[in-house]
Formats: C-alpha cells, structure tokens, sequence
C-alpha cells in the first residue's frame, strides 16, 4: 500500500462502517415492519374471508414469519460483521459481540467449552435481560395475564402448551386469553367441551397458528390434568420431583416434547420457586435459538438433539439446564 493509500484507508473505513451500519439498521427495520405486517394479517375475522382466502392468508403469516426467522439468522453475522468494521475504522469502543468473545476463550481453553459457558453465565449474570429483576418474573407485559401464569399451574401448563412457532410474549398471554373467551380455565369443564376450546382458540384473532393441533393439546391437557392429577395441574410437580422425573412427566402431555420439558423444568425451578431436586438432571432445551449460539460459538459440533444436550451435559454437569436461558436470550437477539 502506498502513503497515499494508507492516509485515504482511514476514511474510507469509516464511511464503510457507517454504510454497514445503516443496512444493519434498515434490515432490522424491515424485520419489525414484517412482524407489524404479519399481525395485521392475522387480526382479520375469519367471517370476513372465504375458505381460499383464509387458506392464502395463512400462507402469508407463516411466510412472513419464514422470513423473520432468516432475519435473526443474520443478527450474530451482523454484529460481528459491525465489529470489525468499527475496529477497522480504528474504533475499538464498540464491545465485541458474544460469539467474538467465546470464540476466543475457546481457543484458549483447548475447546473443552468451559469458557463458553463461563461467558453464557457471566452473561445471565451481569447482562441478560431480567438479571437485576426486582419481583416476579415476567413471561408477558400484560400484567393480568402474567399474574395469571403466576397464580395458576394448569395456566402455565398451557403457557408452555402455547410456546411453539409463535412470540414467546403471545405464547404466554394466550392462556389469559383462552381464559376471557371461554370464561374460565378450568380443566373438567374444558375435557368435556372440546368444541368450546376450538372454537376460542381459533375465532379472530387467533391464539396460534396451530388452529388443530393446539386445541388437541389443550383438551388432551385438560383431561390428563383431570383425570391423573384430581383437576390441579399443580400436583404434576408438588411432590419435590427429581429434574428428570418431572422432564418425563411433563413430556406424557401431547404437544410437550424435549424443547418445552426442558424449558418447563428450568423456569419452575428458577423463576417460580418450585422445589425440584437433582438439577444435575435438568437439560438445554432443543430450540432454534439456543441451538444457534451453540454452534456459532463451536460449543456443539452438530444440530442434533442428543449431541446438544449431551455437550451441555458434559460441559455444565451440575446444572445444564442453566445455560439454556442466556443462550436462549442470546440467539434471539
């Protein structure tokens, strides 16, 4: 490189950083435009289009979220592609993301994978959202229905029921929301009602996407509540269960796989109090966004469900479980 060069170089990082800067803006951008798109499509009545259309219409929901799920596919490549710009525009303040970080601590730890999980603790420690939380935890903003989800077991059932293929945030509200249109949430009732249920997960604007499979889930719910646990889904886990005697429970409930058991274990224990021995047990849950930051920072080699919970198992023995949050957190964002 000539002096000349060199002195322009500077600049034109600079003006590089920026421009890279504003795609990562106008992207994300885009990205909260789509979601607004999606849930205008959805607050259409179902009365209001023929059967063609409701079918076309669902196909452009789930387009759409097709492609808001590409969009958080490119937020760890984008901060890290933002951080070397900035460092090559001889900015060194802007923080290194995550994934740079572990990257590094890898290399150092001869990938055994301590130091990712070093960082993903620190992480839910120091930084995640919700470490300094004064109070409940909060699983939606609504308050009502967060203190729905406090307040009653067969609820938050049905929370973790609802936590697949939509927003975390609306997953949770719907069991509130499941509660206003039928009246009540209350498991015999519910077994015996299967059209009500239907019908009040599925009117305009609907409580998922999954317009069958959920109600199923809903009523299978109900009538294993009702019939194994006398009608309090409490009892599921008031006996002090080992972690993984309350995984296998949890799983006997249609709609319940590894991914939501896991979950389920970790926020009972945690963030409700719930008594649960041997957290030894406890597991990551099998979920994109916690699969994504496992691999992108070389913590698992593959995208498989038993090599993952097996690297957790190995790296984090006393509780693998605890690391699936902050990654969970991580990889959302």
């Amino acid at each position: 490189m000539t002096a000349h060069e060199t002195s322009r170089a500077p600049g034109k990082m600079e003006d590089l950083a920026r421009s890279l800067r504003q795609a990562h803006e106008e992207l994300f951008a885009l990205g909260r435009a789509l979601s607004d798109l999606a849930a205008a499509y959805d607050e259409f009545s179902d009365d209001e289009l023929g059967e063609a259309d409701r079918a076309a219409r669902m196909e452009v929901i789930d387009s759409l979220a097709g492609i808001q799920s590409a969009l958080n596919d490119a937020a760890e490549p984008f901060a890290s592609a933002l951080w070397h710009a900035d460092h090559l525009a001889g900015d060194p303040s802007t923080p290194p993301p995550l994934t740079e970080v572990t990257r590094r601590d890898r290399g150092r730890d001869s990938g055994s994978g301590a130091a990712v999980v070093s960082t993903l603790l620190d992480f839910a420690q120091s930084g995640a959202e919700g470490a300094d939380r004064v109070g409940p935890p909060s699983f939606t903003p609504d308050p009502a229905a967060n203190q729905l989800l406090l307040d009653d077991p067969f609820a938050f059932l049905l929370g973790v029921l609802f936590d697949q293929g939509i927003p975390a945030e609306r997953a949770w509200r719907a069991p509130y929301d499941l509660r206003v249109r039928l009246g009540h949430l209350d498991p015999a009732r519910m077994a015996e009602d299967p059209i009500a249920v239907r019908q009040a997960i599925g009117v305009s604007p609907k409580l998922h996407r999954f317009v069958e499979k959920m109600p199923a889930w809903v009523v299978a719910a109900a009538r294993i509540v009702t019939d194994r646990y006398d009608g309090d889904a409490g009892r599921i886990w008031a006996d002090t269960p080992a972690a993984k005697m309350l995984r296998r429970r949890l799983t006997a409930f249609p709609g319940i796989g590894q991914k939501k058991a896991a979950m389920a274990v970790e926020i009972l224990e945690r963030d409700l109090g719930v008594p649960i021995t041997d957290m030894h047990g406890s597991d990551i849950a099998y979920d994109v966004h916690v699969r994504r930051v496992f691999l992108r920072t070389g913590l698992a080699d593959a995208d498989e469900l038993d090599h993952m919970v097996e690297v957790a198992r190995t790296a984090h023995p006393d509780r693998p479980g605890q690391i699936d949050l902050p990654a969970w957190q991580i990889g959302r964002t």
